[in-house]
C-alpha cells in the first residue's frame, strides 16, 4: 500500500495499534505485556585519578570531490579493509586524511 509523505508522518491509515504506538512514542504504553523492563545499569564513577574519555560524536557534512577520488577511496579502503590495516573504513580514512591537512595547513 502506497502512502503519501504527510499520510506517513501523521500516521493517517494506520491500525489503531500502530497509530498508537506512533503517538506514543514508547511500545511499553502500548503493551506492557509484551515488554519486560530492564533493569537500569549502575553508574560507574570514575576514581579521582582516572580521566573518563568524551566519545566523539560523527557530524555529517557533504562535500562535491572530483570524480575519481570516490572510486580510488571505496578500492584502497576495500584493500586495508582485506589486509586489515587501520584505517579502513572511508570515514575514518578520509577523517585522518582532513586532520593531516587541517594540521599542515594551520596558522
Amino acid at each position: 500500500m502506497k502512502r503519501t509523505l504527510s499520510e506517513a508522518l501523521y500516521g493517517v491509515g494506520l491500525p489503531p495499534v500502530a497509530a498508537a504506538f506512533v503517538a506514543a512514542g514508547n511500545p511499553a504504553n502500548i503493551a506492557p505485556e509484551t515488554t519486560s523492563p530492564r533493569p537500569e545499569p549502575e553508574p560507574v564513577s570514575p576514581s579521582a585519578h582516572e580521566s573518563v574519555p568524551i566519545p566523539e560524536r560523527p557530524v555529517s557534512m557533504t562535500f562535491r570531490l572530483p570524480a575519481d577520488l570516490p572510486e580510488t577511496l571505496l578500492r584502497v579502503s576495500m584493500e586495508r579493509r582485506l589486509a586489515r590495516r587501520k584505517p579502513w573504513s572511508q570515514q575514518d580514512i578520509v577523517a585522518e586524511a582532513v586532520r593531516q591537512w587541517l594540521d599542515r595547513n594551520q596558522k
